[in-house]
């Protein structure tokens, strides 16, 4: 874990107002803190996004004159975007209970939309589980941020 990813993770989470432990294991279960990993249908860096569903987002960083999959392999853009959409997850997600929209992220909200146990599905086990990890480490202390997770019952 880089100090680097650490801080954007902070930042970004701050700005978009999303636990950064959260964040933070969605990246590590989606890619192994892996800044260049490619999945198996495309998808890119840290966050495992998919180039065809983010590529208006690429622009979001200033002005890049890269294609939006080598865009999203650099870490800040990676963490900007993800983090941003894990914030409009919250709110669109029909799953908001206990960090259970991160199953939106990894299936989509129409796929999502179809699970009746969300606390069941795989997905969100891991990440819970590297959750708490995260959160044991202490890495963003207790002040930067509320608890997403605590405040969303």
């Amino acid at each position: 874990m880089t100090q680097l990813v650490l801080q954007l993770v902070s930042v970004y989470s701050l700005i978009y107002g999303v636990d950064p432990n959260l964040a933070l294991a969605v990246a590590s279960h989606e890619s192994k803190m892996n800044t260049q990993a490619v999945g198996a249908l495309g998808e890119l860096g840290l966050m495992q996004l998919r180039p065809e569903y983010f590529a208006e987002s690429c622009k979001l960083p200033q002005s890049h004159k890269e294609p939006c999959g080598r865009e999203l392999l650099k870490p800040e853009v990676n963490l900007q975007i993800g983090i941003k959409n894990l914030a409009e997850l919250q709110k669109t997600c029909r799953h908001k209970k206990d960090g259970t929209y991160v199953i939106c992220h990894n299936l989509g909200l129409s796929g999502a939309a179809k699970i009746k146990h969300p606390k069941q599905q795989s997905y969100y086990k891991l990440v819970m589980v590297e959750y708490d990890k995260i959160k044991s480490q202490n890495y963003f202390g207790t002040k930067i941020i509320t608890n997403k997770l605590a405040s969303n019952p």
